[in-house]
């Protein structure tokens, strides 16, 4: 959920919950023991009574399921609210800017200080399976470039070397640094990149954020 409040943008956490994937496969588990167990000895035994231990048995792991489901359900509902100072903006770029050019992506603050973190995705186009060292090299160097243009024109920045894979550099942008806007700068053929591995649409619906992309030549 996201609302304003005194001018600020106010959000809900994504729960760190999650279920508890180990636990449910050792319930589910059991269950198949416990009824091929019973099976055995109601073919050895014949005792009717094995059945309904059976019955009750599977019942209750199965109830032990649905309490840990509706545990972790309930429990997105109560993650706190997060209020995010108007201002912020992230800005995920792979090539280097000046303060004009992140401005002008940007768009206007929503208050009197304007903070920027700047976010450069290692290895975003690479041929190889994984970003190497060449490839987090040049992203420093972008990033640290950028985010000393932001300071010398006197707006408050910051910055980090982003995931090769930009839905989990975004998602580590906004753990870090929560904020009301997110503009992607894609360069040249990045804006198929982004395409195939980002999820805007799943992105905006779990964060509330405005994002936006724009396309820009390579310099």
């Amino acid at each position: 959920m996201r609302r304003r409040r005194g001018g600020a943008i106010v959000t809900r956490q994504m729960s760190e919950r999650r279920i508890a994937e180990p636990k449910l496969v050792l319930l589910a588990a059991g269950a198949v023991v416990v009824m091929l167990l019973c099976v055995v000895a109601i073919a050895d035994t014949g005792d009717a009574w094995l059945v309904l231990l059976t019955a009750l048995a599977v019942g209750l792991i199965g109830g032990a399921i649905v309490l840990d489901l509706r545990r972790v359900i309930a429990a997105s509902d109560d993650t706190p609210e997060v209020e995010t100072p108007p201002g912020r903006a992230i800005v995920v770029s792979t090539m280097p800017m000046t303060a004009e050019e992140v401005i002008e992506v940007v768009g206007p603050s929503e208050g009197a200080d304007r903070s920027i973190m700047v976010v450069c995705p290692a290895g975003l186009t690479g041929g190889g399976l994984m970003a190497d060292a060449h490839d987090y090299d040049r992203a420093h160097r972008s990033e640290a470039a950028t985010v000393a243009a932001l300071r010398r024109a006197g707006i408050n920045a910051a910055g980090q070397v982003g995931d090769r894979n930009p839905a989990h550099a975004l998602d580590d942008a906004l753990a870090l640094f929560p904020a009301g806007r997110v503009v992607i700068v894609a360069q040249g053929p990045e804006a198929d990149v982004y395409r195939e591995h980002l999820d805007m649409a799943g992105l905006q619906s779990r964060t509330r954020v405005e994002l936006h992309v724009r396309a820009s030549s390579p310099h």
